[in-house]
């Protein structure tokens, strides 16, 4: 027990022994010469004051308000407890006593409630943007530059530098010992802006000039940032193996003045001549001749001269195969027609002067719409090799009533042959009658 609560104790609870009244109304125990500034002085060697065994819960069943200063043993802790007129506090919590010895460990109590996290320092390269949380620091370690707190889901910018300024440059050194003079260099070239090069002797000029704005090989005069001038013909002045690159969607080869092989747009390709371009390759794959906007695999513009076409028609690629119903009234149906191009409002289409031989897109989607398509821009064509079926049939059809027709023809025959027989009989006939006549009259 703590030494500053020992007086206290014994005054409350050492009555059982002897208890002397005197002229002051001091009360003493264990002595008949109370110390006149006690109410309550107990002496004794071989005893000890004990107060009421309990807990603070029982004394406040009983009382709701204790009295300031009662003091109490509580059984739950071997805890000596007094109240302060507030709160039940243990004894020394206010004075430190002599240390007593260790008691045994209590049991673990119950897990508390998770605190808050704390606050992170970040890093990266590049300046933060929606990285970490409110509170949050975040270090730039490339440009040493420390950013935050982040407040209410934003970096303050600009980042703090961490690197101070630059110091004062140091004093310059003591100069060092100069050098050997090196061996003569090469006597060099005599044209100004030509590269040199060595022969194994000497230095001479090489034929690639530099004037730091153009390069020319084979010229003093380049036009351009390389400019190779050669001997042109079936010599080659220019060879690459491997590949060359354009950066620029309109980068290709120029040969002359107006002939160009490269990209004309972000997606074309193609050659241009004579101040138009005559081939073009999209890259969707489509390729055009006299037009920059093919809407098939092979789009030509004009006529197309071949010595054949083989279209591919192998069985083992269809299916679905049925014969043609009608065709006879179906090619009936179309117009065969004589007409004159509109060359002067379509003059991109180049199409030939004269009388042309056809049919009319339009009429024949209304009878046979497999063989008419639609260009991207609403223009109609028709296949005409893919007529060539429907005419076979057609033909079939009407050789069969060709062949109906003259089996019909031929019994029409035989049998006007039978009445011709028949009416020549009569005749013959006839003749011997008027014969008879003529003779039976004389």
């Amino acid at each position: 027990m703590k030494k500053n609560y020992t007086k206290i104790l014994t005054s409350l609870c050492g009555v059982l022994l002897c208890i002397s009244t005197i002229a002051q109304q001091n009360v003493g125990v264990g002595t008949t010469t109370p110390d006149v500034s006690a109410i309550m002085d107990m002496v004794a060697t071989d005893k000890g004051v004990l107060v009421p065994r309990t807990d603070t819960n029982t004394v406040y069943a009983s009382f709701a308000t204790p009295a300031t200063g009662l003091l109490i043993y509580q059984t739950t802790d071997d805890t000596f407890y007094y109240f302060n007129g507030t709160q039940w506090l243990p004894m020394g919590k206010t004075t430190q006593g002599p240390p007593g010895q260790d008691g045994a460990d209590g049991a673990d109590g119950q897990d508390g409630i998770d605190g808050i996290d704390g606050n992170t320092i970040l890093n990266g390269v590049v300046d933060p943007t929606t990285e970490g949380k409110d509170g949050d620091f975040y270090i730039n370690t490339a440009t040493d530059s420390i950013f935050g707190p982040k407040v209410a889901g934003t970096w303050p910018t600009p980042g703090t530098p961490m690197r101070g300024q630059d110091g004062v440059d140091g004093l310059d050194g003591v100069p060092g010992d100069k050098g050997d003079q090196g061996d003569p260099g090469p006597v060099g070239c005599a044209t100004a802006n030509m590269v040199i090069k060595s022969n194994g002797t000497t230095a001479v000029c090489s034929q690639i000039f530099d004037d730091a704005t153009n390069v020319g090989i084979g010229t003093t005069t380049p036009g351009a940032k390389l400019d190779v001038v050669g001997t042109g013909g079936s010599t080659v002045d220019f060879r690459v193996n491997g590949r060359m690159r354009s950066n620029n969607d309109n980068g290709g080869l120029w040969v002359a003045s107006d002939r160009f092989f490269g990209g004309h747009t972000t997606d074309k390709a193609g050659i241009y001549n004579n101040g138009a371009w005559r081939l073009t390759v999209q890259s969707d794959g489509n390729v055009g001749i006299g037009t920059n906007s093919p809407s098939y695999h092979l789009h030509v513009v004009g006529r197309l001269k071949t010595d054949g076409i083989d279209e591919t028609s192998d069985k083992r690629f269809k299916k679905n195969i049925a014969s043609l119903e009608n065709p006879l009234e179906l090619i009936a149906k179309i117009r065969g027609v004589k007409y004159e191009w509109r060359q002067d409002e379509f003059p991109q289409r180049k199409w030939e002067d004269g009388f042309q031989i056809g049919v009319i897109a339009q009429e024949v989607e209304a009878v046979i719409p497999e063989v008419v398509s639609t260009d991207n821009e609403g223009y109609k064509a028709v296949n005409y090799s893919h007529l060539v079926p429907v005419l076979i049939e057609a033909i079939k059809e009407l050789k069969l009533q060709v062949e109906n027709s003259t089996t019909q023809i031929n019994e029409l025959k035989a049998e006007n042959g039978s009445q011709t027989l028949l009416i020549k009989q009569l005749l013959d006939e006839k003749t011997e009658n008027s014969i008879l006549e003529s003779q039976m009259k004389k």
